[in-house]
């Protein structure tokens, strides 16, 4: 977690682990507003580091996306290539494991 400082544009001008007084609340590596801040402070090694933090909410997105073709009959889930399947029904077996064995776990994997 992290607070922001804010210019006067709203835009994010600074981020600490520490509060600044700005009296924000903190907020996730991965928002935004922290994102954008790093893409714009961080150079590259920052900006990978962005990237990489949406890649797992990107995962989730195409699995999403797959299951809601597949349920309107746009795609068959056969016609994806053997590999995919294996981990796309993986991953919903650890989700549905999750939601048993965390009742406040939801499919999204965030805790309620």
């Amino acid at each position: 977690m992290f607070y922001v400082q804010r210019g006067a544009d709203g835009r994010v001008s600074g981020v600490s682990i520490d509060p600044q007084g700005s009296g924000e609340p903190p907020l996730a590596a991965d928002h935004p507003d922290i994102l954008e801040f790093l893409l714009r402070h961080g150079g590259q090694t920052a900006a990978a580091q962005a990237l990489a933090a949406t890649d797992l909410e990107l995962v989730r997105v195409v699995e999403d996306l797959i299951a809601l073709l597949a349920e309107n009959g746009v795609i068959l889930f056969t016609d994806l290539p053997e590999s995919a399947q294996r981990k796309l029904l993986l991953r919903e077996r650890l989700r549905a494991r999750l939601g048993e064995i965390d009742p406040m776990v939801d499919d999204d994997g965030a805790v309620l």
